[in-house]
């Protein structure tokens, strides 16, 4: 069985339905990319993924119990958040560290690796808002790698990135999925610069999700 299985998947809301009659099979290791048009449902079935919503019909199995999510770095930092690049990933550590105690050498340097994957180790006393929005989504990942996740989901990672920093991020998460056999699931409306470094591809389109790799 795969470790991402949905199967004859149908969901929608009161006004209709958003997906139709969807299979998806995904396994370790995998770098899926979900395309499509803007509101054709790609950010929904992302959610159902993540066991934020339930089908109406079908189902939808995720065999792995760590996972990191990257939202869209607009909607996840705001330009005046009181907090440093480190504090933010340290975040993540929350469940580890536990309720009103303090983080130890162990989670600094689990935050300091997280940060060095992704290029940011020399901007970890900085204030997040301060960072340009390649450098913020770079914080992101960080963030979610902090966790040691089996699978790292994205949805639409370069919305608010120029083209030097989306093309950094695209390297960063080739490395990722080819170095540490990462599942990667990144949603997004073009493919173009990533597409090679793929081996699944979705497409979304009047309400049906079709494999074109």
């Amino acid at each position: 069985m795969s470790d991402i299985q949905i199967k004859n998947m149908s969901f929608g809301y009161e006004e209709g339905l958003v997906l139709k009659d969807v299979n998806i099979d995904i396994n370790r290791g995998d770098f899926v990319g979900i395309i499509g048009a803007n509101g054709t449902g790609k950010s929904t079935l992302i959610q159902l993924i993540l066991g934020l919503l339930t089908p109406k019909e079908g189902s939808v199995t995720c065999n792995y119990q760590n996972v990191g999510y990257v939202s869209q770095v607009g909607f996840a930092v705001k330009a005046d958040f009181p907090a440093t690049v480190k504090e933010v990933i340290m975040l993540n550590l929350f469940r580890e560290i536990g309720l009103f105690k303090r983080s130890t050498k162990k989670h600094e340097k689990m935050v300091e690796e997280a940060l060095a994957t992704v290029g940011m180790l020399d901007m970890a006393n900085r204030q997040i808002g301060k960072l340009s929005g390649g450098q913020q989504q770079r914080v992101m990942i960080a963030k979610a790698l902090v966790s040691s996740p089996e699978i790292l989901v994205l949805d639409e990672p370069t919305a608010s990135v120029d083209a030097k920093n989306e093309e950094m991020l695209y390297e960063l998460l080739n490395r990722l999925n080819q170095e540490r056999n990462l599942t990667i699931i990144m949603v997004t409306h073009n493919i173009e610069n990533i597409e090679e470094s793929m081996n699944k591809i979705y497409i979304i389109k009047n309400k049906l999700v079709t494999r074109r790799k």
